[in-house]
């Protein structure tokens, strides 16, 4: 998702998703298809967008420890040795 410092990542989510369907669908009789992946797309979102929103309230500081503990895990599982 976006930075900590952004007001919401689910608009830059939605125009990734949205160029990555226009890409994936162009045979003929996908409209149902798309429409469908569409809606669950952005349902799934929606519903991740809620969930960080939901996780600051109870902790500020979630999005920063998440960033800590990603970039802890990345020096373990790719450090040059």
């Amino acid at each position: 998702m976006g930075s900590a410092n952004s007001p919401s990542s689910l608009t830059f989510s939605t125009t990734d998703v949205f160029s990555e369907i226009s890409s994936d669908f162009k045979g003929k009789n996908n409209n149902e298809n798309k429409k469908k992946f569409t809606e669950n797309v952005i349902d799934n979102l929606i519903e991740e967008e809620l969930k960080f929103q939901e996780a600051k309230k109870l902790n500020p500081n979630i999005i920063f420890q998440a960033e800590k503990k990603a970039l802890n895990l990345l020096e373990i599982n790719f450090m040059e040795t």
